[in-house]
């Protein structure tokens, strides 16, 4: 799989070419965190996916306590899928429910020679009204 662009920052957020969003989740996103490109791709062989928090530290809590290391964990394994799938290794900075420190995941994707490292966290709402 190719990255057809650089990546690029806007106010604190970090978008990916909408192309190579497309071919990892199977479709385009209705959010921001996206944009089109035309330029010379870049080769992308190994992808360390971080999902946040784990163990001792549930990340953001929701309605009827649903924690944010489990969904993050989940969206992480399906990434992999996909990326499998179209032939990128994948590094997980972690399996299971499990405390790493940010040091520890940084050098996971660094040992492991990543190409890109992609961290995934979540956010949260107490109320069943919140969108």
């Amino acid at each position: 799989m190719t990255l057809t662009g650089p990546l690029r920052r806007e106010n604190g957020t970090v978008l990916i070419p909408a192309d190579f969003e497309k071919k990892v989740l199977g479709q385009t996103l209705p959010v921001a965190g996206s944009f089109g490109t035309s330029k010379p791709g870049v080769l992308l062989r190994r992808v360390a996916l971080d999902p946040g928090h784990g163990g001792k530290d549930p990340g953001a809590v929701g309605f009827k306590g649903l924690q944010e290391k489990e969904v993050v964990l989940d969206i992480a394994r399906r990434v992999r899928k996909g990326l499998l799938a179209s032939g990128i290794t994948v590094v997980m900075t972690r399996e299971g429910d499990e405390f790493i420190s940010l040091e520890r995941r940084t050098a996971i994707a660094s040992c492991e020679k990543a190409d890109l490292f992609v961290s995934i966290h979540a956010n949260a709402h107490k109320s069943r009204r919140a969108r």
